[in-house]
């Protein structure tokens, strides 16, 4: 995680990832492989496809990428991500 923390989005996109069928998995999998951040720093939703197609998926189920893979999901991930909101906070309400 220190590798990859700080692309864009990278933890949006893992979450998204992780609400996949499969994406748990494959994620606990990703994690143990060597270089995996090249993967994730990939660009773009076409770069991000390429870590989808290790998600395992069942006979008649299609691998689709969630719809807003390149949005915010609104989720705090990090210290910085909370102290930045609680900044915001603080001065709006000075």
């Amino acid at each position: 995680m220190r590798k990859v923390n700080g692309y864009d989005l990278v933890y949006d996109r893992l979450d998204q990832f992780s609400e996949m069928p499969g994406g748990k998995l494959a994620i606990r999998d990703l994690v143990r492989t060597p270089r995996v951040h090249e993967y994730v720093h990939a660009k773009g939703r076409e770069g991000f496809a390429r870590i989808t197609e290790l998600s395992p998926v069942g006979p008649r189920q299609k691998r689709k990428l969630p719809k807003r893979i390149d949005k915010p999901t609104g989720k705090i991930y990090t210290v910085d991500a909370l102290l930045e909101v609680l900044t915001e906070i603080h001065t709006a309400q000075q």
